[in-house]
């Protein structure tokens, strides 16, 4: 047999993952990983039963590889239940002060201002023009946290998620990675210190309220602030990127844009930002024919899943209307992803915004794109767009 390898961190990969993951569903649908020291789930039904199984797939030991030890067992989701459930359930209530859809028209009304007053007939960044400014102004109000619009914060969160600390490493060889991280742990221990002076409606005042210490609102609010600056900012670029290289499905939405919605869900199944998340096995399995041990490292892959063609038809197409579509973008079970609705408010209305005023945008040279380099996340470093007069 041919050997077979998976290489989470190589450009390859990074480029388009999606030629090795058939080859995973079909001939090692429980693949060691060297480069991980994990195995590896491809299967859709196989990745929904290890996040629905928290008691045998733990995420205690840290959700993503090569975890920060001190991050693993202080955040939603790097901890089971009993102690998953408390802390999701003080966030929840959090995010709950204020329903999402207060955010739509601010949103849009900032959105709008940004593409209208945008140059035409040559490249600019659609992250650093768009993407990011609307994730960190809605965030900032949800979390609490002042300035979060800055560029050296944006800037630090891209590089803190490209190449990181590999296995075996507690940090990254880079030096600017090591800078970039202290960048951003500054400004959620000045965050936490400002609301235990002045607290507020927002999530750091609730969860200071209830009573957490300064390390857990630390790695809480560290992970908050990934997903929702970078983490919503990818998924989007990469939703604009697909719908510039399908012209075909993009016409159908500009022609259309009450199918905006259920396209969005689409584009993320199609290529989600969120590709790989770590558990440990807890017990001794069988899965296939091959044995996991307890406290052997799975990797679930929610990028294969997405396209396994045992679930969805015409796995490797980009279909705008498809229906039902039971894609695991946002995970699933008791991690599903609380920014969730957050997150598809603000892909539906840039997505809106964007192909209402610039419909013809066009990628700028997008066979020089830079991805970045992670072994669970995927995403351009940034997206140059062209809009063309008139657009």
């Amino acid at each position: 047999m041919t050997c077979f390898e998976f290489d989470a961190y190589s450009p390859e990969v990074s480029r388009d993952p999606y030629p090795f993951y058939a080859r995973m569903r079909a001939d090692h649908p429980v693949l060691w990983c060297e480069s991980t020291h994990s195995w590896a789930l491809s299967r859709y039904d196989d990745v929904l039963a290890a996040l629905l199984d928290t008691a045998t797939f733990s995420s205690a030991k840290g959700n993503t590889i090569n975890d920060n030890p001190e991050r693993a067992g202080r955040t939603l989701g790097t901890t089971d239940p009993p102690r998953h459930d408390q802390l999701r359930k003080l966030v929840s209530a959090a995010f709950a002060r204020r329903t999402v859809s207060e955010y739509e028209a601010p949103m849009r009304t900032r959105a709008i201002e940004i593409i209208c007053a945008a140059p035409r007939n040559q490249p600019v960044d659609l992250r650093a023009l768009l993407a990011g400014p609307s994730s960190a102004a809605v965030l900032g109000e949800v979390l609490g946290v002042e300035n979060l619009d800055r560029d050296d914060l944006a800037a630090a969160f891209v590089t803190v998620l490209d190449d990181p600390p590999r296995l075996g490493q507690l940090k990254s060889e880079r030096p600017e990675h090591g800078a970039a991280m202290a960048t951003v742990l500054g400004v959620v221990r000045d965050t936490i210190a400002f609301r235990r002076r002045r607290a507020g409606t927002d999530v750091v005042s609730t969860l200071i309220e209830a009573g957490l210490d300064d390390n857990e609102l630390l790695w809480i609010m560290f992970t908050f602030l990934g997903a929702g600056l970078e983490s919503s900012t990818s998924q989007f670029l990469l939703a604009a990127l697909n719908l510039a290289r399908f012209p075909d499905q993009r016409a159908r939405l500009v022609d259309d844009p009450t199918l905006i919605p259920t396209g969005y869900e689409e584009l993320v199944r199609f290529d989600c930002g969120p590709q790989r998340f770590h558990r440990t096995v807890a017990r001794d399995l069988e899965l296939h024919g091959v044995k996991l041990r307890a406290e052997d490292s799975v990797l679930v892959m929610y990028g294969s899943a997405n396209r396994d063609e045992r679930v969805f038809d015409r796995a490797d197409e980009l279909v705008i209307d498809r229906v039902p579509n039971k894609h695991l973008g946002f995970g699933h079970g008791p991690h599903f992803c609380l920014g969730a609705a957050l997150a598809r408010l603000q892909g539906k209305v840039l997505l809106e915004v964007l192909l209402a005023a610039a419909p013809n945008y066009a990628v700028h040279r997008p066979e020089e794109l830079q991805w970045k380099i992670n072994p669970g996340f995927r995403g351009v470093r940034t997206l140059p767009v062209i809009f063309e007069p008139g657009s």
